[in-house]
């Protein structure tokens, strides 16, 4: 994936979508942390984060294109003067920016985890051992991960008036307007829900566009019935 830009869905408060050209890209459920590609639980706000890959937000997360631009990011920020001269104890405290007794946990998940000394600069453990202390904190932090897909995009319309528009065709299927809005509702087909109307998402050509004409037998005529002008 090669997303240039992200936000948290507007229907699903679960949902961040991810934009890589042309698709969308939604990931879903598990943790903020890994909805964001941010195993760091980095804030948006401060500069860092956008100078570190960020292309979006869900607040109070950055949201980074990938999990290898959020891990190097929180490399990055744990090697600044303000954690790296700092001890394991210190930095974490300062990363966690929470109630004492949450960073009491935190530093007893990360001693248990590691079995670092914590009174130990960062700057003073071995590659390995930073990155076992930064891996627990990705743990602390909590990435889990959900489910991933990309949207579906509407093919083909059909409609009786040219502006009522009552069938799509999603994935080579026809389906009704009404299993459509469904689908979009769920941040599954690209497409925007207006009341009981379905539109095109901004840059998605208009529904006419796309529009094929319906037969008889699609719009629930005989087709063997004959008009008195059929010839």
């Amino acid at each position: 994936m090669a997303a240039t830009k992200a936000y948290r869905s507007r229907r699903n408060a679960s949902h961040v979508i991810y934009e890589d050209g042309d698709n969308k890209i939604v990931f879903s459920g598990g943790t903020l942390d890994w909805r964001t590609n941010n195993p760091g639980a980095m804030n948006a706000r401060g500069g860092f984060s956008s100078r570190h890959g960020m292309i979006g937000s869900s607040s109070p997360n950055a949201i980074f294109p990938d999990y290898q631009t959020g891990k190097a990011a929180m490399v990055a920020r744990l090697q600044t003067p303000e954690f790296f001269d700092a001890s394991i104890n210190d930095a974490i405290e300062d990363w966690a920016q929470t109630a004492p007794s949450d960073v009491a946990a935190y530093r007893a998940d990360v001693h248990n985890w590691t079995g670092l000394d914590m009174k130990r600069k960062v700057s003073s453990l071995s590659s390995g051992e930073f990155e076992s202390m930064r891996a627990a904190m990705e743990r602390h932090e909590g990435y889990i991960q959900g489910q991933v897909w990309t949207m579906s995009k509407v093919q083909a319309t059909k409609s009786k008036n040219d502006k009522n528009f009552t069938d799509f065709k999603v994935d080579g299927s026809w389906i009704s307007k009404s299993a459509a809005i469904s689908l979009a509702k769920q941040d599954k087909l690209d497409a925007v829900v207006s009341g009981d109307f379905l539109r095109p998402s901004p840059g998605q050509p208009s529904f006419k566009s796309i529009e094929e004409e319906a037969t008889d037998e699609e719009e629930g005529e005989d087709p063997n019935h004959k008009d008195k002008d059929d010839k």
